[in-house]
């Protein structure tokens, strides 16, 4: 319930930095202040609720799996938006 919530509130937070494409600086700072707050706790409750979902054995195999895939998306994710415009 708590990720769901979270992921709600982020995608309503960024909702302004998709919609409104001429922001002044300050308001971006603030948006974007919170979107990352946002997004630096989504991955905790991600991680917290595979731990919970799978037996303790692969528990280091998901953290290798969910690292590289977050880390994938953070390299790529920049890049893509980079190139939308």
């Amino acid at each position: 319930m708590l990720m769901r919530i979270n992921a709600v509130l982020l995608a309503v937070t960024a909702l302004p930095l998709a919609i409104f494409t001429h922001i002044s600086f300050p308001v971006l700072l603030g948006v974007g202040f919170v979107v990352s707050l946002m997004q630096f706790t989504l991955y905790p409750l991600v991680v917290a609720l595979a731990n919970d979902m799978i037996e303790p054995e692969r528990r280091v195999s998901l953290s290798a799996c969910l690292l590289m895939a977050f880390g994938v998306g953070a390299c790529i994710g920049p890049l893509a938006v980079g190139c939308a415009d």
